[in-house]
């Protein structure tokens, strides 16, 4: 078995992200049964890459900063040309445990179709825990929007891209929900599969600042994805509790005068009641 792992990295990053994604590389070594490639897509200007980065067992392209969903996108040409059995997302800002990395490890060891899935957390664990404690499921993508979080099948991806027109980047204007719209149109092709998920295969992401300015990059693309899902009413009547929790967040956030909370509320609203949400169906096939 074979594995692609796909780093889209920002070249001005590198700096930033180096130590966590040393901490990372470290616990892939610890994938024993698969064949692990290593695909760093470095965007915004060519970059002196770290002497340790260059393994046998690596490659690296550089692309134009235009958004993340392109660095994805080629990514995915890789996978499907190089004929790779699975492909896994890195990004930049996060840090795959070693009960991930093990997690993943027994996919290969797996004769039935399975989508393997960890879980992000928002605090360092000191370790991993010794026991994964797996279980199958059906895909629940708004509670587990992470695109990193999935080992995916490259024979099921089947020519799907992610949305070029949102998503985090210089040219895009909703710069959120790419992942989560990627993973809606993966499981409708795929409705048959199931997924199986461990809640102490973890994946490390720094926590959010408090003053809620990330919360305030990203509302206008919520705002915007909530409107695409309820108008293409693929998540069916599940979206429902979602879409009222989104809201009901929204509004507490306003009551109890929280940073940006009036313009987190300004934006979610304008991204949803405007036309926003025709761009998430840009690419779509």
């Amino acid at each position: 078995m074979r594995v692609l792992i796909v780093y889209p990295i920002l070249a001005r990053e590198i700096p930033l992200m180096e130590q966590r994604l040393r901490l990372s590389l470290e616990n892939i070594k610890t994938i024993k049964t698969m064949e692990v490639f290593h695909l760093f897509i470095v965007q915004d200007e060519p970059y002196i890459i770290p002497p340790d980065w260059k393994m046998s067992n690596s490659d690296i392209i550089f692309l134009e900063d235009k958004a993340v969903s392109f660095a994805r996108n080629a990514g995915l040409d890789y996978a499907e040309n190089g004929k790779f059995d699975y492909l896994l997302y890195h990004e930049s800002s996060i840090i795959f445990s070693d009960g991930f990395c093990t997690f993943i490890d027994s996919a290969s060891r797996e004769t039935r179709d399975l989508i393997y899935t960890g879980r992000v957390v928002w605090t360092l664990p000191e370790s991993s825990p010794l026991i994964l404690g797996t279980e199958e499921e059906k895909p629940n993508i708004l509670k587990n929007s992470c695109v990193c979080c999935y080992l995916l099948p490259v024979k099921l991806i089947r020519g799907l891209r992610f949305t070029t027109k949102v998503g985090p980047g210089k040219i895009t204007a909703i710069k959120a929900g790419e992942d989560t719209n990627f993973l809606v149109d993966f499981f409708k092709q795929n409705k048959s599969y199931k997924i199986i998920h461990s809640q102490n295969a973890i994946l490390y992401h720094p926590p959010r600042p408090t003053d809620g300015s990330k919360h305030l990059f990203y509302s206008r693309g919520q705002g915007a994805m909530y409107r695409h899902f309820l108008s293409e009413k693929t998540l069916g009547y599940g979206v429902l509790t979602y879409f009222f929790l989104f809201w009901g967040n929204t509004i507490l956030r306003v009551l109890l005068f929280r940073k940006h909370a009036r313009k987190i509320f300004m934006e979610r609203a304008r991204g949803f009641f405007s036309k926003d949400y025709l761009l998430f169906r840009a690419d779509s096939k």
